[in-house]
């Protein structure tokens, strides 16, 4: 008898088995929009943070975006300046940056540009060390801005004002910056402790603002706010120290590369170089005397100060020569020394006014001047000169004068001031002796 014939829609076993298999496979459209969200959610939360100048943990999030594909302009900026904030290596901020320009270059173009893309593009050719860039890109931000695309002051909330102050500082629009970054700063101090790190960004870019406007004295009231609300930021601190520089104020320039050294390890040589040259200018009366100024030396570039360092520290070696050696360790001469001594150490003395102002210009720009003094054979010039007098009579100018001294240096000034004190003691008594004998003389006569 022949075997009846399944129905063709009875299910084999083989089929059922299959259907089972491909059921547990997830589908493969739903996973990447799952990551995509992910993607997402993390950039968001990075961006949340970086306005919040957190940037530690906004770098977490914005490193998993780009981790799962996220490689948008406005992303790998954000990260690459918190890169730059938390001290990554260089190298990893530039290859962050380099990717995150053409991006954002492109995002500009388009005609629903908005003012981040803008202020992005502004904030990523300055970090990579492309000023002239970030002029221009600063200055189309804010024409931009002027033309009506991104509305008012009135209307914006303190992220877009924040960008905007920092393109129209580097745009040199000292209104506009002054009028947007005040209100951010307005708005962050009303809001209280969570929105201190806006303020004190706002208050430090104002305060950079003045320094770049040729007016370094208000700039240090604003900075020392900005301070004040983020005591521990290596930035503001050396802002701070550019503007009492620029304001002719050298013992608190130097003070402050004192608190420089202090707070960040890495920058500890370069802060000795620097506070010693603060303090080389603050004894120099020539300083303080207008109808007297030092070269203007903005018009060099950094290759050329060099130069200009190397010759002035080759002058003084030759000098150096002619000097009697006590007189070089000093720092000044004596009435016994003879006129041509005389003569020679006030050569020696402007030619070590005018390294020590290049020294500090060159400093005042960033550059680390420890390591051009040991590679070029300036650190005999830079490091170890001996302070010749004590003129800032205040406590803290005299710790830091004597703070910069070697061991040895410290051993014979306290070995001197002990001397000293002896001696006037030594008068004092004498002095204190011959009234006595006095008195006694008038009592007997009468």
């Amino acid at each position: 008898m022949a075997e009846p014939r399944r129905p063709v829609f009875a299910p084999a076993w083989g089929i059922m088995l299959l259907a089972v298999f491909l059921a547990a496979i997830p589908p493969a459209f739903p996973q990447e929009t799952s990551v995509a969200d992910e993607a997402a959610a993390a950039a968001d939360r990075g961006r949340q943070l970086f306005a919040q100048a957190e940037y530690a943990a906004a770098l977490t999030h914005l490193e998993q975006a780009l981790a799962a594909g996220r490689r948008d302009g406005q992303t790998l900026y954000m990260a690459a300046r918190c890169q730059e904030k938390t001290r990554k290596q260089r190298g990893i901020v530039v290859m962050t940056v380099t990717e995150a320009i053409p991006a954002l270059e492109e995002a500009v173009k388009s005609p629903s540009s908005g003012l981040t893309d803008h202020a992005f593009l502004t904030g990523a050719y300055s970090l990579a060390g492309n000023d002239p860039k970030a002029r221009a890109a600063g200055g189309k931000g804010v024409a931009a801005f002027r033309s009506g695309r991104f509305g008012s002051l009135e209307t914006m909330d303190e992220t877009a004002l924040a960008e905007l102050g920092h393109m129209a500082l580097l745009a040199e629009d000292w209104a506009l910056a002054g009028d947007s970054l005040t209100l951010v700063a307005d708005h962050a101090l009303a809001g209280g402790d969570p929105d201190r790190a806006r303020a004190a960004d706002a208050l430090l870019a104002l305060g950079k603002g003045q320094i770049a406007a040729g007016h370094p004295e208000k700039a240090i009231p604003l900075i020392r706010r900005s301070l004040d609300l983020h005591p521990d930021d290596m930035d503001t601190m050396l802002a701070l120290a550019s503007a009492l520089f620029k304001a002719g104020d050298y013992v608190g320039a130097s003070a402050q590369w004192r608190n420089i050294r202090l707070g960040d390890v890495s920058r500890a040589n370069d802060a000795i170089y620097a506070g010693m040259i603060m303090l080389t200018l603050s004894q120099e009366k020539r300083l303080r005397n207008p109808d007297r100024p030092l070269e203007d030396l903005t018009a060099l570039n950094n290759g050329e100060m060099e130069a200009r360092m190397l010759d002035l520290a080759g002058q003084m070696r030759t000098l150096a020569g002619q000097l009697p050696e006590t007189t070089v360790k000093r720092g000044f001469s004596t009435q016994s020394d003879g006129s041509e001594v005389r003569v020679t150490m006030k050569e020696f003395r402007d030619l070590k006014l005018r390294l020590a102002w290049t020294s500090a210009t060159y400093i005042d720009r960033g550059m680390p001047i420890r390591e051009f003094a040991f590679s070029r054979g300036l650190q005999g010039f830079l490091r170890n000169w001996r302070l010749p007098h004590f003129q800032d009579k205040t406590p803290v100018g005299k710790d830091l004068q004597l703070e910069w001294l070697d061991e040895k240096q410290r051993a014979e000034y306290m070995a001197l001031v002990e001397a000293r004190e002896a001696k006037r003691a030594k008068r004092r008594a004498l002095r204190q002796e011959k009234i006595r004998q006095n008195q006694k003389e008038t009592a007997g006569d009468s």
